[in-house]
């Protein structure tokens, strides 16, 4: 077995660690999400980042019918999940109070376009 591979392996499990232990603490204690970058943002652009490598390395394992193909593809699908679960309530979040203002603009713009 290559030495990158070692390595490459134990980075996706140390990040999916990571991930799971995130997940876990962010649902025990709710906190109201920053507007700016937290370590959610950083997390899951970590994630993405190896998800892409584990891809093309995990598609390329495949094709050769390696079976470090097969648990690069298995990484892959974990931190795609884990990232969804990390980055979705901030999002969420985030977009709720993007609607809120819109919503208080299209109303001043309505009492607007009314007084004329």
């Amino acid at each position: 077995m290559n030495h990158w591979i070692i390595w490459l392996l134990s980075i996706n499990a140390l990040s999916l660690v990571a991930a799971i232990f995130h997940v876990v603490k962010a649902r025990t204690t709710k906190s109201d999400f920053p507007q700016e970058w937290s370590r959610e943002d950083l997390l899951a652009c970590i994630l993405s980042a190896l998800a892409y490598v584990n891809c093309l390395a995990g598609i390329a394992l495949l094709l050769m019918n390696q079976w470090t193909g097969y648990v690069l593809s298995v990484f892959t699908v974990a931190q795609v999940i884990s990232m969804y679960y990390i980055i979705d309530p901030k999002l969420r979040k985030v977009s709720a109070d993007f609607e809120k203002k819109q919503q208080e603009y299209l109303e001043e713009l309505d009492k607007i376009v009314e007084w004329e």
